[in-house]
């Protein structure tokens, strides 16, 4: 067995990660990099929460999901009544 296995459950590392994208064979997005590493960096903040506040995967998923559902719920609005942004997304 040699040191570089992983178990598919097994998250890579933030160097991981970074040294798979800088040794990646395309030329890249300048955006593409930071945002990959904010998405490593979110994903351990994320896990280190859900452990803190004792929360199984879906209950971890139940919050997330609100979260993004707010979020868009404005994206919309703002989409669809740029003029007016106290009008719901679904008002005429």
């Amino acid at each position: 067995m040699t040191d570089n296995f992983r178990c598919p459950q097994q998250e890579p590392s933030t160097n991981e990660v970074l040294f798979m994208i800088n040794h990646s064979p395309w030329q890249l997005h300048p955006r593409t990099m930071p945002v990959q590493k904010a998405q490593v960096d979110l994903n351990i903040v994320i896990l280190e929460f859900a452990k803190e506040k004792g929360l199984t995967d879906i209950e971890l998923l139940q919050c997330l999901t609100e979260h993004i559902q707010m979020t868009l719920k404005y994206m919309l609005r703002a989409e669809r009544h740029p003029d007016e942004p106290g009008k719901k997304a679904d008002e005429e």
